[in-house]
């Protein structure tokens, strides 16, 4: 009993740390905007099925309908699709860049 009570929380340190490795943030998907040959991180969450999904991005004043693509197993892009389409224009400035 008395070797229990000492190896009992050593076994529960042990096995917290295991579980903190256990799981990943990464959401599996990840949606980019192609633009000019650059990739970038799309503004929009596109959930659902049944049409395109597209962002609206304002660069130098003109306004460009962009595809979402979404990741998929292979790291190749894919269009992504959506249940409700935006109708936000995001400035080309606010777009954060995709490193490989």
């Amino acid at each position: 009993m008395r070797n229990l009570k000492s190896i009992l929380p050593m076994l529960a340190f042990v096995l917290a740390i295991g579980m903190s490795f256990a799981f990943t943030s990464e959401a599996p998907g990840d949606l980019v905007l192609e633009i000019d040959g650059v990739l970038y991180q799309s503004p929009i969450d596109c959930q659902g099925q049944g049409q395109d999904c597209t962002a609206i991005i304002s660069k130098d004043g003109v306004e460009q309908e962009v595809q979402v693509m979404r990741e998929n197993a292979n790291g190749d892009y894919v269009d992504a699709t959506t249940s409700v389409p935006s109708t936000t224009v995001y400035p080309f400035s606010s777009l954060i860049e995709v490193t490989p």
